[in-house]
């Protein structure tokens, strides 16, 4: 049986939107998302996710991951303010008032 950490996810998207919803994952997740989330700008998909699994299974995303952490996170705050920041937010919110109170229901 599933988690429901997907529904979760979509649910918090539609109702507060990425930022927002990002301050509900863990700081991996979160350093994990926005670290790569780069990798995708293009339409080989197979081969990012490869990529990705292949940090993973080799332990590199955990070697990263703990030099980010014993460094006080910088990276993680770099990236939360560039795609997670005040400024994304109000843009969200203000798309939300523009697109009116039943945008969480559509």
């Amino acid at each position: 049986m599933l988690s429901g950490e997907v529904e979760r996810t979509y649910r918090l998207l539609r109702e507060i939107g990425y930022a927002a919803q990002s301050e509900f994952h863990s700081p991996t997740s979160q350093y994990g998302q926005l670290s790569r989330r780069g990798r995708f700008d293009h339409l080989d998909f197979v081969a990012t996710m490869r990529g990705l699994a292949d940090d993973i299974e080799s332990g590199r995303f955990a070697d990263e991951w703990d030099a980010e952490r014993d460094a006080g996170y910088p990276v993680l705050k770099r990236l939360k303010e560039q795609h997670a920041g005040p400024a994304i937010r109000e843009y969200e919110a203000e798309l939300r008032r523009t697109l009116g109170p039943d945008v969480a229901n559509r």
